[in-house]
């Protein structure tokens, strides 16, 4: 097209070729501090009778009017199958052995548009716009072996967002940017066997931001607050129960509210330098909680809203300097909570107590070094160190190490062949052990996971020009969700 006019587009497509997850668990069962159950239960995931796939499309036009008036113009469509089955074999040395199947298959569509207008205005540039998404997941879920019923249930989500922002700069006061988004959401969830669990509901809200950032000598600042929410899962908002054990089933909620979140933030970077400051209260958080369900020693997990706010900081130092053919990137801090949670315990004169998950922050780092030789090698050695400490409502009870190493090879005159040998996880520590207090009762899982693995690959540009697609994409917060 003309030189400030560009329409075009983009699709995409994927597919699972194969899935295959072998899972093994042991379960061991108390109550009241005896040992009532010792049960391994063998499962095997794989995919249903239709292969899943995903397919994306996007079409943009951008463009500049009158030398002054942007615009830019994104429709996109975003639709996923997905299909898979489930054989587990419990065995028991204490009570009585059991197989169950299970099958599900989910449908997501998504069609969204988004058009923003920007103008200058006096130092600064004024932009606005509007988004709208529209959302369509159905679940289908059964399971053969125990009574569990079969679940068929739609969610619809239709948001309508409009916002605005104006950023600025002046030599002696810095840069400065605040912005405001509006967005109204209409929800609801059909539950086709079950009529009685069908719920709407209608939501409003604002979400300011502001940031402002300046130099202070030879020293960059910058300033952030802003106001977000974190909508769930369309996976987590379905009411299904999903079998994962005799003692330990599974399911989403419908009811599930969005999160509100406020954070706080304040960089500063010197030369090689980069330190982060950041604080965050989120209300209506959710978290993965346990309640007991029936009578049979069942508890059933489920994504639920917490009552009390969630206060999370961190803070952090990030070191990039490079000495000859050496570049570090080391990023060490450390990370804390403020977490209480009312809780039922029948073992209480009262029935209720409270569990905090307070005292014990995380400290990490990722220590990564590259070497960079003659010849077209690079030689990469490096790690993630975690330790123990509280995230959300798990405490996790054992350090957590990636050990990662690589080598590569360059090849021909423009850098287009790649070699690549690579391996994660060499020490075998790249897992976790939780704890989790629910009041009720405690689970404590220990994971062995495969992590360990080596890959090699061979990556060739056909083209190295830089790509001219133009698109920004609309709807992509919901993507992600579905």
């Amino acid at each position: 097209m003309a030189d400030n006019h560009f329409l075009g587009g983009k699709i995409e497509w994927g597919r699972h070729l194969t899935y295959d997850v072998h899972t093994v668990v042991n379960d061991n069962v108390y109550e009241n501090g005896a040992l009532t159950d010792r049960l391994t239960t063998t499962s095997d995931d794989t995919l249903g009778e239709l292969t899943p796939y995903n397919l994306g499309g996007n079409l943009y036009y951008n463009g500049l009017i009158a030398q002054k008036l942007g615009v830019d113009v994104n429709l996109d469509y975003y639709g996923t199958d997905d299909s898979s089955k489930s054989v587990s074999m419990e065995t028991s040395d204490m009570t009585h052995n059991a197989a169950i199947q299970s099958g599900s298959n989910s449908t997501g569509r998504l069609y969204a548009a988004k058009a923003v207008l920007s103008y200058p205005v006096w130092k600064g540039r004024l932009q606005a716009g509007t988004e709208e998404t529209f959302s369509r997941r159905k679940d289908n879920y059964s399971v053969d072996g125990i009574s569990i019923p079969a679940s068929q249930a739609t969610v619809k989500e239709d948001n309508y967002a409009g916002f605005a922002s104006y950023a600025f700069m002046l030599p002696k006061f810095g840069q400065m940017n605040a912005g405001v988004r509006y967005e109204y959401v209409r929800y609801a969830y059909e539950d086709a066997l079950s009529p009685g669990n069908n719920l709407k509901r209608e939501y409003g809200n604002w979400f300011p931001d502001v940031s402002y950032a300046n130099a202070i000598g030879p020293v960059q600042m910058m300033l952030n607050y802003s106001a977000k929410t974190r909508r769930p899962n369309y996976a987590n908002l379905s009411s299904a129960i999903r079998y994962n054990s005799r003692y330990i089933w599974q399911s989403g909620n419908a009811q599930l509210q969005p999160e509100l979140s406020h954070n706080i933030s304040a960089t500063a970077i010197w030369k090689f330098v980069t330190f982060m400051a950041n604080y965050t209260r989120t209300d209506d958080a959710i978290m993965t909680w346990s309640s007991p369900y029936g009578n049979d020693g069942v508890v059933l997990v489920k994504p639920r809203n917490i009552e009390t706010p969630f206060r999370m900081f961190s803070a952090f130092v990030n070191l990039t300097p490079t000495v000859g053919l050496w570049s570090m990137n080391y990023t060490m801090g450390i990370q804390g909570q403020r977490l209480s949670i009312h809780v039922e315990d029948p073992r209480e004169a009262s029935g209720k107590r409270v569990t905090s998950f307070n005292d014990k922050p995380i400290l990490f780092a990722q220590l990564f070094n590259t070497f960079s030789v003659k010849g077209g090698w690079q030689f990469e050695l490096g790690g993630v160190i975690q330790s123990k400490g509280y995230s959300g409502n798990l405490r996790l009870t054992s350090a957590y190490c990636d050990i990662r190493a690589a080598v590569q090879k360059t090849l021909l005159q423009d850098g287009s062949l790649v070699l690549r040998l690579e391996g994660a996880d060499l020490a075998g520590l790249a897992h976790y052990n939780v704890v989790s207090d629910f009041g009720s009762h405690t689970i404590r899982q220990t994971n062995v996971l495969d992590t360990q693995k080596i890959k090699f690959s061979v990556r060739y540009t056909f083209n190295k020009a830089q790509s001219k697609y133009r698109g920004t994409g609309a709807g992509t917060d919901s993507k992600k969700r579905m």
